[in-house]
């Protein structure tokens, strides 16, 4: 179990140097999106030709989850009065942040 861990550890920090990116490949082999072959090179290299698609499903699939996400906690921010996180007064929130000395 550890050298496949390694592995795809191996394979994730070859095709991407950025986080996102990493957790993009890490979604598309999860999600089966890009079938692996257990050998480094070919691996890499099939996700590098797919790796615009590999963002593009990842960031549909992260967009998606924001809006059922926002959608779940619409009526609690409705009660508290608050539109978005931003948009949060201090005399809103539960617990103010503490006064700057």
């Amino acid at each position: 179990m550890g050298m496949m861990k390694n592995y795809l550890l191996n394979v994730i920090c070859a095709c991407s140097d950025h986080q996102f990116g990493q957790d993009a490949v890490e979604f598309a082999i999860q999600m089966g999106l890009v079938k692996l072959t257990y050998n480094l090179d070919e691996d890499v290299k099939l996700i590098m030709s797919q790796y615009d698609d590999v963002i593009e499903w990842y960031r549909r699939e992260v967009a998606q989850n924001e809006a059922v996400l926002s959608e779940s906690y619409a009526p609690l921010l409705a009660v508290l009065d608050i539109d978005t996180p931003e948009g949060q007064r201090k005399d809103q929130l539960l617990f103010p942040p503490a006064e700057a000395a």
